[in-house]
């Protein structure tokens, strides 16, 4: 009865190892292969982003597939850059405005603990004792 419980152990212990394994062993292909893959991945993205819009200029406007894709780029390029420019601005003045901040939290950190000193110095000592 021993040995059937034993080897069951041993059974599962080397399934979960294998299956640890094979995550590991995923993870790192798989991670090596989207440095690869990613500007297809971002091309298909951009593809389906830009369809809608291709669309619209073909059968609303008239407009050849080649030059409809043409514009549909243009305007994603022209949004996404925009978009880029504007939120990184703000980042980035978001970013000064704490590294200017900085010198004035160590000044006031500073003062809070000096006074939280001078008000545990002024505690009786029938509160310090348990502390």
């Amino acid at each position: 009865m021993n040995t059937i419980l034993e080897k069951k152990i041993i059974r599962v212990s080397l399934y979960l190892i294998f299956i640890a394994l094979g995550c590991i062993a995923a993870f790192y292909t798989l991670s090596y292969l989207l440095y690869w893959l990613a500007p297809f991945i971002t091309a298909y993205l951009l593809s389906l982003i830009a369809e809608p819009i291709i669309r619209f200029l073909t059968t609303h406007f008239k407009l050849k597939r080649k030059l409809a894709a043409g514009i549909a780029v243009g305007i994603l390029v022209l949004t996404f850059g925009t978009l880029h420019f504007f939120i990184g601005n703000r980042i980035w003045k978001e970013l000064q405005a704490f590294l200017e901040f900085i010198p004035q939290f160590k000044v006031m950190l500073n003062r809070m603990l000096v006074e939280g000193r001078t008000l545990y110095a002024q505690l009786p000592p029938e509160v310090l004792k348990p502390i």
